[in-house]
């Protein structure tokens, strides 16, 4: 009788200590599922395949209340495909070019907010989002020195 009660509280506490990984692995989980659908939305956005029908489209996912991973996802994805554009229309369509980076340069503040918030490491974010690493680390170091020097022009000053 007493081992039966020993083998059930080692049960039972084994139970819990399985209970809890899984539930703080589902945590990190719920976040990643969040990211990729934000960056699901962009990708659904970019199908249109008319700049403006993708804005139009990119707006109205913008203008919802979403949780901060799915923003996060979303405003990634939307930064980086905009960035690649730009690069790959720069020396062939200037004018094209510059419209994918004046909306890269509209984006990246919400992109380092949402970074900010979450404290989710760029090399995660782009296993999650997909997206190639090397080039979003370089990009994302052009832009947040842009984003530097726009605000210092305007006199914004970093808090912490």
């Amino acid at each position: 009788m007493i081992l039966r009660a020993i083998g059930w509280i080692v049960g039972a506490a084994l139970a819990a200590i399985l209970i809890d990984g899984v539930c703080q692995a589902d945590e990190l989980t719920g976040a990643e599922t969040a990211i990729k659908e934000g960056a699901q939305i962009d990708k659904d956005c970019l199908k249109l395949n008319v700049l403006k029908d993708v804005g139009a489209c990119r707006v109205a996912a913008t203008g919802i209340e979403r949780p901060a991973p799915v923003m996060l996802g979303l405003y990634f994805h939307m930064w980086f495909s905009d960035a690649v554009l730009a690069e790959l229309y720069r020396g062939k369509k200037a004018e094209v070019a510059d419209k994918f980076e004046q909306l890269a340069d509209a984006e990246f503040p919400a992109v380092t907010e949402y970074e900010s918030k979450l404290s989710i490491p760029l090399a995660e974010l782009c296993r999650i989002v997909e997206v190639n690493c090397a080039t979003a680390a370089r990009y994302h170091d052009q832009w947040r020195s842009r984003l530097k020097q726009k605000r210092a022009a305007v006199g914004y000053r970093e808090s912490g």
